[in-house]
């Protein structure tokens, strides 16, 4: 007899708790280890014993969550987030010579701490955020519940459970620094702990990195900022506030609700969201002092704010109000993650779509 009572083995929106060597398997994420395995000259053993340890349980701790609802919100987001920041810092830790004014002898015998200092630190860099945005609930093979996972843990990994995550905003169980404590000594080899500890200077720049403490002049901090900028990475700082000043969609929405108003026809309802002319998004560069266009709009694709079209961000509409006559390009945002100002907008939907989206 058929047993319609039976619950179903592994039920939809469940994701398996994978292995981080077998993470790092997965065709799109292995090109992300093996960049790195070039980036870092060490042997076999010590690259075995260090980096990969590092890379495997760092996996473990993300799973294919993504990073937050803002940045790299699609599976494995956390995971490639901070794969792309540990490279961009690698390929720039190539041209510099560290400790910074040091001798040559100094600089030759620390060469390769400084290099894990920086894989190290960039990788963990901002992961005390997880704390804040989300609930994650592990489950068994049939889908009971096995309790929440605590960040502070180190590892979502369980072999034969499964976990489901969602984002809700609480209040963090752990202070940021007691949190990150917990995770550099779940996550860094103790081995490689005790070798950062044997360079004193170097070993506290890593640590106020690790830490997130701002200190003047520590080489480690301004390499990683200087790599999230080249890689169009969003870092915070503070509980939820941006690195770099201000997030720069946030003071784009601001900019748009007032040109908006002031010229609607610069602006069109879509299927998908809403498009701006280019005409606007090139106004707000310069009026922000903002040269590097990609990275602006690199950094809105990273928050799914921006949708793209065969890899590129521009579209072409053609509004009826122009009669066909006129075709404008410019940028779709993503109505998912539209702010309520410019949703509740009253922005024109007169047009004829010439391009699918």
């Amino acid at each position: 007899m058929l047993n319609f009572n039976k619950k179903p083995l592994v039920s939809a929106g469940l994701s398996a708790c994978l292995a981080g060597q077998k993470i790092l398997e997965l065709t799109h994420i292995k090109h992300y280890a093996n960049e790195i395995r070039n980036l870092v000259s060490a042997s076999h053993e010590v690259y075995d014993a260090l980096y990969l340890t590092t890379l495997h349980r760092f996996a473990e701790f993300c799973q294919a969550m993504p990073f937050s609802h803002l940045q790299f919100n699609v599976p494995y987001g956390m995971l490639k987030r901070q794969l792309t920041l540990t490279i961009a810092v690698l390929k720039i830790r190539r041209g510099k010579l560290l400790p910074k004014n040091a001798g040559t002898e100094t600089i030759s015998a620390e060469d390769a701490a400084w290099t894990y200092a920086l894989f190290s630190s960039s990788l963990l860099s901002d992961i005390y955020f997880v704390q804040h945005d989300r609930k994650v609930t592990l489950h068994r093979a049939n889908s009971d519940p096995a309790g929440i996972w605590a960040p502070i843990s180190g590892s979502l990994y369980e072999k034969t459970c499964y976990y489901h995550m969602e984002f809700i905003e609480q209040e963090p169980v752990t202070e940021k620094g007691i949190f990150m404590a917990a995770i550099s000594g779940r996550i860094i080899p103790p081995a490689a702990i005790r070798w950062l500890a044997s360079y004193p200077m170097l070993y506290s720049c890593w640590w106020k990195t690790t830490l997130h403490e701002k200190i003047d002049n520590n080489s480690l901090q301004k390499i990683i900022a200087e790599a999230a900028k080249k890689s169009g990475i969003l870092l915070y700082k503070k509980e939820e506030k941006i690195l770099n000043d201000t997030n720069p969609f946030e003071k784009f929405t601001e900019w748009l609700v007032i040109k908006i108003k002031e010229s609607s026809a610069q602006a069109f309802q879509v299927q998908k969201g809403l498009f701006i002319s280019e005409t606007f998004v090139n106004d707000f560069l310069k009026e922000t002092d903002q040269s590097d266009r990609t990275l602006f709009l690199q950094n809105l694709t990273n928050a799914n704010y921006l949708i793209q079209k065969e890899n590129s961000f521009y579209h072409s509409l053609a509004p009826i109000k122009f009669e066909n006559r006129r075709i404008l390009n410019g940028i779709i945002l993503n109505r998912d993650f539209l702010p309520e100002p410019l949703k509740n907008l009253p922005i024109n939907n007169d047009f004829k779509d010439n391009i699918p989206l």
